[in-house]
């Protein structure tokens, strides 16, 4: 499966974090690769990891736009929620 979303450019290098650390976790995690072209976010993953990537990646963005910083620990723990969540 693969999803093609747009952000702003802020928001994405918020999302990947420094060094890509968020986006290497978020990989390692669902496994899923996320590429990103300009403003374009690309999400690709069998099953339903693209679909997990993308609820996190949605949550992210609300708190992207209230102002809150996601260090590694917070989309730690957000991954680990979605996750089990998309095992119920």
């Amino acid at each position: 499966m693969q999803q093609h979303l747009n952000f702003p450019r802020k928001f994405i290098e918020h999302l990947l974090g420094s060094a890509d650390v968020h986006r290497t976790r978020v990989e390692e995690c669902l496994g899923v690769s996320l590429s990103v072209r300009g403003e374009e976010v690309i999400l690709k993953g069998e099953g339903d990891s693209a679909d997990v990537a993308a609820k996190v990646r949605d949550d992210v963005y609300n708190l992207f736009r209230q102002g809150v910083q996601v260090r590694v620990d917070d989309l730690r723990s957000a991954l680990t929620l979605v996750r089990a969540g998309s095992a119920q």
